[in-house]
């Protein structure tokens, strides 16, 4: 086996192990989340941990999201969701696991 052949194929194992790794939890937050800047502070905090995903407003009046990375950064912004910004007022926050997408980015659809 050549040199080069030994990288590639634990480089690609290295990725491999790496998404396997990345979990996804679908969130939904309940109480007055819409129109006190819940979704771009989301945003924000996600690509600060380094998620990856996506946070909507829901027609209802709540706000969902959908978060990719380690179990570390996931647990971070799952706390940080139950509080949210400075002028929301979380009422309920429900998580459960879902499918990794593999998201590239986080965003505000």
């Amino acid at each position: 086996m050549h040199l080069t052949t030994i990288i590639t194929c634990c480089y690609e194992n290295l990725i491999n192990l790496s998404i396997s790794m990345k979990k996804a939890i679908q969130v939904s937050i309940r109480g007055k989340v819409q129109g006190v800047g819940f979704r771009v502070s989301t945003l924000a905090k996600a690509k600060s941990l380094g998620l990856f995903g996506y946070v909507k407003n829901e027609p209802n009046g709540d706000v969902s999201a959908r978060f990719e990375g380690d179990s570390a950064q996931l647990e971070a912004m799952l706390d940080w969701c139950k509080q949210g910004p400075i002028r929301a007022k979380v009422s309920e926050c429900t998580s459960q696991e879902v499918t990794p997408n593999h998201y590239t980015d986080f965003s505000i659809t």
